[in-house]
């Protein structure tokens, strides 16, 4: 399965430049965004990485929350935050990074302040008034360098000490996907598909389809075999296995009656088997024979239909005084 990683690099520092050549950290954090939220807490001058490596059909963007302390809010304008796109590769033993000015702006003098980063060129994010979209799309092996800047000169020691609330988050569209494993017994055939009665054509092996969440009626038919009809429910950012077991068209017929009872089909004795038998279209008779007594039953058979034969027999014991 194709994954691309993209990393967000969250720092605090306390010099200023407009256009920065080569970013330098005093420490460095990776962690990894999955389905959930990843998060950390640092102090400024040190970095935060994400590596995001979920799967990329359904992601359209990155979620990247930054949550100040009291003491950082009783300094209103003092913060600053950069955006940086950067291309190296991210280590722990490597703390200096070239990187290129996206975005920069004040920190809100708020708790929490949300900056989300698209991923593909068409997705469902926006601008809100607690959440900022930069207009800019990530590449595959793109770093985000982010990094918060004090404006203010004589900042107390309880500001130094302060610490930052990193997280970051995948956004996925309202989508799952669907793949189908279809086997047929004997020869194998064209299948059609539609969901909720709309024809859809059946994706390649091993390949899949993009579908909105939620649920739906999953109908397959092949000639010469019966049609199979499934329930499902597409989960967001979730890939659906259906596996179909095609069955012939053919009439189906189960025989359960017990061992002493014998079975015959249109006048020829059948074996008593767990498997179903096949029977040809049209009217058959079925006789149950036990000793002496006998049971005759009658069928027209169907194309696609599955009867069954079942008998049972049941001793009552009376005591009386």
């Amino acid at each position: 399965m194709l994954k691309r990683i993209i990393c967000i690099i969250i720092s605090f520092f306390i010099s200023f430049t407009a256009i920065a050549e080569q970013v330098r950290l005093t420490s460095l954090v990776i962690l990894d965004v999955n389905d959930e939220v990843s998060s950390t807490q640092v102090r400024y001058g040190a970095g935060v990485a994400f590596k995001v490596q979920t799967p990329q059909y359904f992601l359209q963007g990155i979620e990247i929350e930054i949550k100040q302390s009291n003491t950082t809010l009783y300094f209103q304008n003092s913060l600053e935050y950069q955006i940086f796109a950067c291309q190296q590769p991210l280590s722990q033993d490597n703390l200096i990074f070239s990187a290129t000015s996206l975005e920069k702006k004040l920190l809100p003098n708020r708790l929490s302040t949300n900056v989300q980063i698209p991923t593909r060129e068409k997705h469902s994010l926006k601008t809100s008034t607690y959440t900022t979209v930069i207009p800019t799309v990530l590449t595959e092996d793109t770093c985000l360098l982010v990094r918060i800047l004090p404006v203010l000169k004589g900042l107390s020691t309880e500001f130094e000490q302060a610490l930052f609330t990193i997280s970051a988050r995948p956004i996925f569209t309202n989508e799952g996907g669907l793949r189908i494993h279809t086997q047929f017994p004997k020869q194998h055939a064209p299948v059609y598909m539609s969901l909720n009665e709309v024809p859809i054509s059946l994706p390649e092996d091993n390949d899949f389809l993009i579908v909105p969440i939620g649920e739906y009626k999953l109908i397959l038919e092949a000639d010469e075999y019966r049609t199979e009809v499934r329930n499902i429910k597409i989960q967001q950012a979730n890939i659906l296995d259906v596996h179909i077991l095609f069955r012939s068209i053919i009439p189906l017929l189960y025989v359960y009656v017990p061992k002493e009872v014998e079975v015959f089909l249109d006048r020829k004795k059948i074996a008593q088997e767990k498997t179903p038998m096949e029977i040809s279209v049209g009217k058959h008779t079925i006789r149950l024979q036990l000793g002496h007594y006998e049971l005759i039953r009658q069928i027209d058979a169907e194309e696609g239909k599955t009867y069954t034969i079942s008998m049972d027999i049941d001793v009552d014991l009376m005591v009386e005084d």
